[in-house]
């Protein structure tokens, strides 16, 4: 009997955040842990609602309810179990026959077809916590030379990404971040959207970049190779549209799709022209560990630019709130000026959720995590028989 467990099965084959659910971070950690020699790569610690009792990388994971959790009558549920590297049509179905109560899915047209088999089924959207880009191997011809990496810049049509991949519902990105993040962190929409390589129509753009690849010494375009790995459905669908987008311009893009662990060999070799890369909602930790020329997943070193190295720093020790706004708006500058990276948009997720579950509030990240799992509830007399 499964009676007080909420099933929910995302589409995403990396393991989940573990600490939104156990409480598993550092700062929580307690002394006796390390006293006693804890192994953290197969034991949680910590003060959440739900502990870790199953996990399996391939499939899923079981948390059940911590009894010694810290909100008295907390959490509502016996547990939450988790499953992930399901494939849409298999989950969806899943989820018609009652067999799991929340379904995240990449694609607007799969939710709807589930809502409109499962009318009394709650639909809702979220942006997802990493912005994608495109990786370029700036350290080898031809993206080695600044203006090849601006003709992809000019000829990425932003726009006709936001309204065919994310039905109009995404954002569009600054360099090297997420185009969502407001308040004065990031170079405004309506900015960007007046700049070369993001403003419409694109007629003037497409010009330049041809101009530019002629000059860099390819008049007839470049042929380059776009890696990604295969269970990766955002990189597919980024990589298929820009690979025509592209192609207006004269590059020569073969797509290339890869099983996951050769994949990372070939990047980790630097045997790629491109790659999806992606700058999480805490941008400045993917600055230092990979535009940093001396950032730990910056191993090459494609990148090593001492104006960039410097503002890193910097805005990582200020404490003055506008001055490290500034800072960010300058490093988005340089990003702008040297694309190393070159920006994409933030894509969009679905979740479908029963009707006899309550309480459910989702954090808007692209995991399958929720920081408010505590307070969900279920209807156990409407759960399906045999549950």
């Amino acid at each position: 009997m499964d009676s007080h467990t909420v099933r929910i099965t995302t589409k995403g084959q990396t393991p989940i955040f573990l600490d939104d659910l156990t409480g598993v971070t550092v700062n929580m950690l307690s002394k006796k842990a390390f006293e006693r020699g804890v192994d953290f790569e197969k034991e949680t610690i910590g003060t959440g609602a739900f502990m870790l009792k199953e996990f399996d990388r391939r499939s899923g994971a079981t948390f059940v309810k911590n009894p010694n959790y810290w909100r008295p009558n907390m959490p509502y549920l016996d547990g939450v179990k988790l499953f992930y590297g399901v494939d849409a049509s298999t989950s969806m179905a899943a989820f018609s026959a009652g067999k799991n109560d929340v379904v995240k899915l990449p694609d607007k047209i799969q939710a709807e077809t589930l809502t409109s088999v499962n009318p009394q089924a709650r639909l809702e959207s979220y942006t997802q916590d990493t912005a994608d880009g495109l990786r370029l191997r700036v350290g080898r011809p031809p993206f080695n030379d600044v203006r090849v990496r601006r003709a992809v810049h000019l000829a990425l049509d932003r726009q006709a990404m936001i309204d065919t991949i994310t039905f109009g519902l995404g954002t569009i990105n600054p360099p090297a971040m997420q185009g969502n993040r407001k308040d004065g962190w990031s170079i405004p929409t309506e900015e960007l959207m007046k700049l070369p390589g993001y403003r419409q129509p694109k007629d003037a753009d497409i010009a330049e970049a041809k101009r530019l690849l002629a000059e860099a010494g390819y008049p007839s375009g470049p042929e380059v190779r776009a890696m990604h790995e295969k269970d990766n459905s955002r990189a597919a669908q980024n990589f298929e549209i820009a690979a025509a987008q592209l192609g207006k311009a004269g590059f020569r893009v073969k797509l290339d799709m890869r099983e996951d662990a050769a994949f990372l060999k070939l990047e980790l070799d630097g045997d790629f022209d491109i790659t999806m890369g992606s700058v999480d909602s805490r941008p400045e930790a993917d600055w230092a560990n990979k535009l940093h020329s001396k950032g730990k997943l910056n191993p090459l070193p494609d990148v090593n630019d001492p104006e960039l190295d410097r503002i890193i720093e910097a805005q990582a020790i200020e404490l003055d709130v506008a001055k490290r706004k500034a800072l960010w708006i300058q490093l988005q500058r340089l990003m702008l000026e040297k694309l190393y990276t070159v920006p994409l948009i933030t894509q969009v997720g679905f979740i479908v959720s029963q009707p006899y579950v309550h309480g459910w509030g989702d954090n808007r990240k692209g995991q399958a995590n929720n920081l408010s799992w505590e307070r969900t509830w279920v209807e156990v007399g409407q759960l399906p028989p045999g549950r």
